[in-house]
Parts: structure tokens; C-alpha cells; sequence
């Protein structure tokens, strides 16, 4: 391995500014929109320091800072909720229960999409069970009157983020 003293002067000091980028603060996870700036104008509600939800009309976005979990766990006799699923489950619920207020929940009765984006902290994760896990548990919390008004998954995807787990999610009206 190089060590950076071995490097040339000018490398070195590339190295060192792209080291202090990566260390510079970030912006929030839903970084300043036209209605982040003027909320009320716009009719949006957004939730915390830096955003953990926004809902503008029927849109809504949600950053669960939770480690997703698949809803299903095998046993020798079939399958069941695994422990770590309930564990998430009641976590959401708890977690929205204080926002359902503010927010305007449940959504209205219609068909949504619903593009999350998984932070697992280990890469043997099921999309499938996760999206399933994830639409039972919006239902538990209010969200959602019936998980079936998620009608599409597009733009979900699943990533790998050990160190920071967490699901952030848009439900996105269809169009009748």
C-alpha cells in the first residue's frame, strides 16, 4: 500500500482536497427545493432538521431511519414473521404515530407508486420481501389504508450502507 508522504507534491495535494470534500458536511437527504425554501406557499409539510418527511398534496416522502428487514423468515414448519421484521414493523408505526398529524395521514383512497430506495446492512437482503415488509408496515402505520394501493415499485432498488441503514421512500400518486 502507498502512503501518501511517498506520493509527488502534486498528487499529494489533490489527495489531500479530495479528502477534505469527502470529510465537508452534506447536504440534508432531501436537499432545497423551490418548496423546502417557501413550505407554506406551496402547501408542503416537512418534518425535521435535516428532512425525515415531506408531503406535498398527495405525495409524500419518507426517510425511515431504520435497518430494513424481509417480513419472511423460514422455520422447519413454513414460514413466519422473523423477529427482526417485527422489530422494524413496530419501529415505523411507533416512528409515524408521532407524525400522523402533522402530516395528514392516511394518504387519500388511490393507487400509488411507491420508489424506495433499501440501505441494507448486509447484502443478503430479499427486494421482494423487503418491498412486502415495507408496504405491510406503512399499512400498520397509517400511511396507507391497504398496502394494495401500491400499485408500481418503480425506481426501487436496494443498496448497500452497513454503517448507516435506512429506507427512503416516495409514494407518488398514478393518475387514474
Amino acid at each position: 500500500m502507498t502512503r501518501l508522504a511517498d506520493l509527488p507534491a502534486h498528487v499529494r495535494e489533490r489527495a489531500r482536497a479530495e479528502l477534505a470534500k469527502q470529510r465537508a458536511p452534506r447536504p440534508p437527504a432531501m436537499p432545497g427545493a423551490p418548496w423546502a425554501r417557501d413550505a407554506e406557499r406551496f402547501g408542503a409539510v416537512i418534518v425535521g432538521d435535516p428532512p425525515i418527511a415531506r408531503r406535498l398534496d398527495d405525495e409524500l416522502e419518507l426517510v425511515l431511519l431504520f435497518a430494513p428487514r424481509t417480513k419472511k423468515g423460514h422455520t422447519t414448519l413454513g414460514i413466519k414473521q422473523s423477529a427482526g421484521y417485527t422489530r422494524f414493523k413496530n419501529a415505523v408505526v411507533k416512528h409515524l404515530a408521532s407524525l400522523t398529524t402533522q402530516l395528514g395521514l392516511p394518504l387519500p383512497e388511490r393507487r400509488y407508486n411507491c420508489a424506495a430506495v433499501f440501505y441494507v446492512d448486509n447484502d443478503a437482503a430479499d427486494t421482494v420481501g423487503l418491498m412486502q415488509g415495507l408496504a405491510d408496515a406503512l399499512e400498520n402505520a397509517g400511511v396507507l389504508t391497504n398496502d394494495r394501493q401500491i400499485a408500481t415499485w418503480d425506481g426501487t432498488r436496494q443498496e448497500l450502507a452497513r454503517l448507516n441503514p435506512r429506507v427512503e421512500l416516495t409514494l407518488t400518486p398514478i393518475a387514474p
